[in-house]
């Protein structure tokens, strides 16, 4: 389990839980893997499992008391509540992760690049 939350001008923005099964992480150290990679970039650039497929699930949650602790909101408060499920190879879940985003001050952007398959 790994938590972190994103600051953006001084508040934080984006509160984010990830699970990763430690049998996939072998030989995982915190200071040296997390530092500079983002949680894609650790599963396949470090430890080769490649991401083959996400699944979204997005809604509109109630913020728990310690994460609104986390996120200086009020307990309780709306936030934008995204869920992914990251699929190896042979549609094998390796991640999943939980993320609560501020909606009174920040929006939500994605932009999205049309690849050539």
């Amino acid at each position: 389990f790994l938590s972190r939350l994103l600051i953006f001008e001084g508040s934080p923005h984006l509160m984010q839980k990830l699970y990763i099964s430690y049998g996939l992480l072998q030989d995982f150290s915190y200071a040296e893997d997390i530092k500079d990679l983002s949680p894609f970039s650790l599963l396949e650039n470090r430890y080769g499992i490649k991401i083959q497929r996400v699944k979204e699930m997005v809604d509109v949650s109630g913020v728990s008391e310690e994460d609104a602790g986390h996120l200086d909101i009020t307990p309780g408060t709306s936030v934008l509540r995204a869920r992914h499920i990251s699929y190896a190879h042979g549609d094998i879940p390796v991640s999943f992760s939980e993320s609560f985003h501020r909606i009174d001050q920040f929006p939500r952007v994605l932009e999205f690049e049309r690849l050539r398959v």
